[in-house]
């Protein structure tokens, strides 16, 4: 029997497809790309497709998910396996973020390692809105041991919204002494779209001018 619908490509051990019919499967359960195992370890390779999709058990059972820290060390090396350009987002001006009193949105709190002696807690803020955020800190589980989030809601308790004073305020709990910074800061991003000559103007006024490109220049000049 044959069914006309099937698309059919050849995705064999020294001829894999190079997006495991990502284009096609769209990142659905038809994906054909598997995890390395013993029997295609030795012809086993890393996708550079745009359209590559990833093996169901790894993109929907959070079972056999493996949590990867995102070090220094841990991106170079995606890097140098994939050449891909990945980088941390740094730099983002707090100012342009929004009270971690905002209900409903996720605030973002970067351990500034200084002892409780040299840590006062922001002045113009009130003392129900320091406790309110000393506890949504100390028992914040979402994040890392250098970085905390944190989600304001309407019965988390008194918090002055309308305070500008909170955005970049300083405030020791937990035994930390805590920023709040830009919601985005240090974020990761695969930015190969940014890389292309047409994503953006100033690639190709790089280009022009004789100037490093100015996404790539980061990896390739170092």
């Amino acid at each position: 029997y044959f069914d006309s619908r099937v698309i059919l490509g050849a995705n064999t051990l020294n001829n894999p497809l190079p997006d495991g019919g990502g284009k096609i499967a769209q990142g659905g359960p038809y994906c054909s790309n598997v995890p390395r195992t013993f029997l295609n370890e030795n012809t086993c390779q890393i996708s550079r497709d745009d359209d590559a999709c990833s093996a169901r058990r790894y993109r929907y059972d959070s079972s056999s998910a493996i949590p990867v820290p995102l070090t220094e060390a841990t991106i170079r090396r995606l890097h140098e396996l994939s050449g891909r350009y990945i980088y941390v987002i740094t730099g983002l001006p707090v100012d342009q973020s929004h009270s971690p009193c905002t209900p409903e949105r996720e605030s973002r709190w970067l351990d500034t390692e200084k002892s409780q002696d040299n840590c006062p807690n922001t002045p113009g803020i009130n003392a129900a809105t320091i406790e309110t955020l000393e506890g949504k800190l100390r028992y914040s589980s979402w994040g890392t041991k250098k970085i905390k989030r944190t989600w304001f809601t309407y019965d988390d308790g008194e918090c002055d919204v309308d305070n500008a004073k909170t955005i970049g305020m300083q405030i020791f709990a937990d035994d930390k002494c805590w920023k709040h910074v830009h919601p985005d800061l240090y974020d990761v991003y695969e930015m190969d779209y940014w890389t292309r000559p047409n994503t953006h103007p100033g690639n190709a006024a790089a280009a022009l001018a004789g100037n490093p490109h100015p996404i790539k220049k980061w990896w390739d000049i170092s």
